[in-house]
C-alpha cells in the first residue's frame, strides 16, 4: 500500500522488506515542539530587530513597549505556521528498508529522498515518549547510527544518525535491521584494525 513512495527509486532486484509511515498524531506534537522553540528563538530577533528600527524611525519615540508588542505578533504568527509545516511534514513522511538498503522520504513542500546501505548500519535503537501510540502496531523514533569505513580530518571514523520520529511499527522496524545487520559490527571492528 505505502510502496509506491518508493517504486521511483528502487534498484533492479531490489526487494521491500519493510514500508512504512509516522504516526501522524505524534510526529505532529513532537515537530511542533521542536518548531515553536525555533519559533521563540528566532522571535526575540524579530523583535529586537523592530525595536531597533521602530526607535530609529521615530527618533526613540516608541521606546521598550514596541519589543512585547512585536515579540506577541511574530509569536501569534508562529504558532500555527509551526502546527502547520509539522503536519504537512507528517503527511510526506515514509521510511522503508529493503533488501540491500534503508531509505527515507520526508519533506514539506518537496520531497527528499536519503539512504543507506544495509552493510553500513551499525546500531540501531528505538525511542519511545508519552506521545507515541501503544500496543500493537507502536510507534517510537527509529535511530539508526551508519558507520562509514572512511575517517574525517581528524583520524576518527564517522557515523551518522538517521531518525525517523514516530515511526509506526519503529519496534519490528528495528527487530528486522537487527537481524539483517547481524554480524556487521565484527566485520566493521576487523575492518578498522587492519
Amino acid at each position: 500500500m505505502l510502496e509506491h513512495n518508493f517504486t521511483n527509486v528502487l534498484m533492479q532486484d531490489e526487494e521491500i522488506k519493510f514500508v512504512q509511515g509516522v504516526d501522524r498524531r505524534a510526529y505532529t506534537i513532537k515537530k511542533t515542539i521542536s518548531n515553536i522553540i525555533m519559533v521563540l528563538i528566532a522571535d526575540i530577533f524579530v523583535a529586537q530587530f523592530v525595536t531597533v528600527f521602530g526607535n530609529m524611525f521615530t527618533d526613540g519615540a516608541l521606546g521598550f513597549m514596541v519589543w512585547p508588542i512585536a515579540f506577541v505578533i511574530v509569536l501569534l504568527l508562529g504558532i500555527p505556521v509551526a502546527f502547520l509545516f509539522a503536519s504537512l511534514s507528517a503527511n510526506n513522511t515514509f521510511f522503508c528498508i529493503t533488501d540491500k538498503r534503508i531509505i527515507l522520504k520526508y519533506g514539506v513542500f518537496n520531497f527528499k529522498f536519503i539512504d543507506y546501505s544495509i552493510r553500513n548500519i551499525g546500531t540501531t535503537s528505538v525511542q519511545g515518549s508519552v506521545f507515541d501510540t501503544q500496543g500493537e502496531h507502536a510507534s517510537a523514533n527509529l535511530v539508526i547510527v551508519t558507520k562509514n569505513f572512511h575517517n574525517d580530518t581528524n583520524s576518527k571514523e564517522a557515523h551518522t544518525a538517521v531518525k525517523v520520529i514516530s515511526l509506526v511499527d519503529a519496534y519490528y522496524a528495528y527487530k528486522l535491521l537487527n537481524e539483517m545487520t547481524q554480524g556487521h559490527d565484527e566485520v566493521y571492528r576487523i575492518k578498522m584494525e587492519q
